[in-house]
């Protein structure tokens, strides 16, 4: 990035973050709508977005940042009749936050790429100890998934009550962990069939075990375990190969009907057409009812964490560090479940953990200085799995880049910078540090 182009960025956002202190003040005196506020915050982040596409920097950190003001920008605009308003101080903090992940994602643009690994530097495994590799991964994983569905009763993707059944399966921390690891055995065979001429006879158990780790990961009933690895392999291509518009706009139109639809079907299944009644009741814009189910999937974090700012500390006291860090230890049962605590304040039975953008827990436990080291926290490893994409150019970077990225791009939803982030990283590390010799 040169530097008049990082001037460029650096007043852009800097005017945005300006005029959005601006029009929540208004909003918090009454001149300006929820509305009003939502939209001129939706118009910046899509005349960024833009620019980003045109600058060809819609895979770099930047980008996380604009899919969660994106969402804000969502639920200020306010189109479900229960939602209720931030605090003006809780806005202010997050625009303050987004703000921050922009301003230190830009600052690190600037590192050049260095020359390739050299193949000496890396281990060298023929073909089919690889095979043997990703096969004994795909079995262990296999068989903690049927252990956990065996125990729990039953395949969630295959039920009537899928919703409320997927929740139930995870047997323990550790069964959980290797159960979902096919996810980046697909993964990781993606990876190796993309930057390789396939053949259908050489690679047919490659292929075989691919589509067999993808349709378990289906069967959870989970669209995250399901999307994670077709999702790093496009941002892995994107970053490495020059993609047209056309191409990323029918990857954004399959991601939005993936994450935005996917729920309309679980939920058809378990209410039928009454559902689609009880999303027209609670729709701003009853004519517009359809659209809510995917409207909800990215602004009801939101609401969620409006709960959080209200009970911590009025009703509970803060954690100071019981619900970001000490469940983080894996094996120990330290910690609580902030989750657990939203189900109580709210005495509703809910058969699942609310989530409530990544902010939640930190705030839960720190109060709004939480909201900024967890900004600095995420945002730091994002950069920092950049840096080593740019200045190694391996293929262990990439990758690893491409999952962090991923990863990020989910902190509108929950804090996904999580123990089982740090296994993943670790195996991608491990697996793609060697050279496979066809």
């Amino acid at each position: 990035m040169s530097a008049n182009i990082r001037k460029s960025w650096f007043f852009h956002i800097g005017f945005q973050a300006v005029c959005m202190l601006i029009a929540v003040t208004l909003m918090e005196i009454g001149v300006l709508s929820s509305f009003a506020m939502g939209l001129i915050y939706l118009t910046f982040i899509v005349i960024q977005g833009l620019k980003a596409l045109k600058e060809d920097l819609l895979f770099t950190p930047v980008t996380p940042a604009f899919v969660f003001e994106i969402c804000f920008a969502l639920y200020g605009m306010r189109l479900v009749k229960s939602y209720t308003e931030l605090t003006f101080v809780s806005m202010i903090v997050i625009v303050i936050c987004m703000f921050l992940w922009k301003y230190i994602s830009l600052s690190s643009l600037g590192v050049k790429k260095q020359k390739t690994i050299q193949n000496k530097e890396l281990r060298v495994i023929s073909q089919g100890s690889f095979l043997i590799i990703v096969s004994i991964c795909f079995a262990v994983s296999a068989i903690a998934i049927c252990f956990e569905w065996y125990k729990a009763g039953g395949i969630p993707a295959f039920r009537n009550d899928s919703e409320t059944f997927r929740f139930k399966t995870s047997y323990s921390g550790i069964v959980h962990i290797f159960s979902i690891l096919n996810k980046i055995v697909a993964l990781v065979i993606g990876i190796y069939l993309m930057d390789k001429k396939i053949s259908l006879k050489k690679d047919f158990i490659f292929i075989i075990e691919y589509s067999a780790a993808m349709f378990f990961m289906y069967c959870t009933a989970f669209r995250g375990e399901l999307i994670l690895a077709p999702c790093v392999m496009f941002i892995y291509y994107a970053i490495r190969h020059k993609i047209s518009l056309k191409v990323y706009i029918i990857a954004g139109i399959l991601a939005m009907l993936v994450v935005g639809a996917w729920p309309i079907i679980r939920m058809y299944r378990m209410y039928g057409a009454h559902y689609f009644v009880g999303q027209k009741n609670i729709s701003t814009y009853p004519r517009l009812f359809f659209l809510t189910p995917a409207y909800q999937t990215f602004t009801n974090n939101f609401e969620v964490l409006n709960l959080d700012l209200s009970i911590f500390p009025k009703i509970h006291p803060f954690g100071f560090g019981d619900y970001s860090i000490l469940p983080q230890i894996p094996f120990v049962d330290l910690g609580k479940s902030l989750g657990s605590v939203q189900n109580e304040v709210l005495d509703n039975g809910f058969y699942a953990n609310l989530t409530a953008t990544y902010l939640a827990s930190w705030y839960a436990d720190f109060g709004y200085i939480g909201c900024f080291l967890a900004t600095l926290l995420y945002c730091g490893v994002t950069n920092f799995a950049y840096k080593k994409c740019l200045s190694t150019n391996s293929r262990w970077a990439y990758v690893w880049y491409g999952y962090t990225f991923y990863t990020a791009l989910w902190i509108f939803y929950s804090s996904t910078f999580d123990f089982v982030y740090i296994c993943y990283s670790l195996v991608i590390y491990v697996v793609f540090r060697v050279k496979i010799k066809n």
